[in-house]
């Protein structure tokens, strides 16, 4: 009878983990360049964080369409500027700068038992079980006014549940 309460569970776990992937950024084009967009300057002579203290708890994902909003800045500002007319820019083409990280985990836990002649399982699983948030849409084109902000929200929880049988 003990069996029958405590044996046959399975959990299961799948995590994700990624950090961000590098950010490419874009200045004005300079004309005969092939209409191309150039590489900025880097303006940062004290080799200070190109991130801007971004806050997830400031967020505000029903700001997104009303423009600029400096809460929602990835990218410290003044750092990443256009380059002079007529000339390139000397950013390279990946800077240091990268998308935020990734997080998500996905949890499932099962109970398989035995009813007469068939084979019963039920299910429950939990996608992105802690329900994290991933951040992303970051403007690079450094004459955008909303430079370094980001412009999307992903991630939420979802939940499912379900009954096999075996006959």
């Amino acid at each position: 009878m003990l069996d029958a309460i405590v044996g046959g569970w399975t959990i299961s776990f799948i995590g994700n983990y990624a950090s961000g992937t590098p950010l490419s950024f874009f200045g004005s084009s300079i004309p005969g360049w092939n209409g191309r967009a150039s590489r900025p300057d880097v303006n940062n002579p004290e080799g200070r964080s190109m991130y801007a203290g971004f806050d997830s708890k400031k967020f505000n994902a029903a700001a997104i369409s009303q423009g600029n909003n400096a809460d929602h800045r990835w990218i410290a500002p003044g750092l990443i500027v256009d380059h002079a007319p007529f000339t390139l820019g000397n950013a390279p083409f990946a800077l240091s700068v990268r998308d935020p990280y990734f997080r998500n985990e996905d949890l499932s836990i099962q109970k398989t038992f035995r009813a007469r002649q068939m084979r019963i399982q039920v299910r429950g699983e939990l996608l992105n079980a802690f329900n994290r948030h991933t951040f992303g849409g970051i403007i690079t084109n450094v004459l955008d006014a909303r430079f370094g902000q980001i412009t999307s929200v992903s991630g939420n929880r979802q939940g499912q549940i379900g009954v096999r049988l075996e006959f």
